[in-house]
């Protein structure tokens, strides 16, 4: 799953995305700020820190259908 901005600009804004299916998904999602993110499935308990390079403006993981939240940590 490829999730990118239709402005291609970068932003730091909160992303929230459903992921449909019943096996994991590799999520990548572009055009975001540089720094820290906190990626967070609704229904778990387990987070994902992530950290986006400025030269890539990217991030990925791979987790379970449903609901997920990424969210840029405060620097």
């Amino acid at each position: 799953m490829i999730l990118m901005r239709r402005d291609n600009e970068q932003s730091a804004e909160p992303v929230e995305f459903t992921a449909s299916g019943s096996n994991a998904h590799r999520i990548l999602l572009t055009d975001l700020k540089p720094g820290r993110w906190l990626a967070r499935h609704d229904g778990l308990t387990e987070t994902h820190d992530v950290t986006v390079h400025e030269d890539a403006g990217t991030a990925w993981l791979e987790g379970p259908p449903g609901t997920w939240t990424f969210t840029r940590r405060a620097e």
